[in-house]
């Protein structure tokens, strides 16, 4: 008996991040609603150049 595995609890972790996904996705749509309805957005007069991932100093 002592050598028998004990399966990891299987519902306590959905029963926690279940809910919290439906927050998050609340939260992302209220933000995509914002965002296609112009609040947040910046307006420049000239073209803006935008560079992925580029990092300075101090990265490693």
């Amino acid at each position: 008996m002592s050598g028998d595995r004990v399966p990891p609890p299987t519902k306590l972790p959905s029963v926690i991040t279940t809910p919290m996904s439906w927050l998050y996705s609340i939260g992302i749509n209220k933000k995509n609603r914002d965002y296609d309805a112009g609040k947040g957005v910046t307006k420049f007069d000239r073209p803006v150049i935008s560079i992925g991932n580029l990092s300075t100093g101090g990265t490693g």
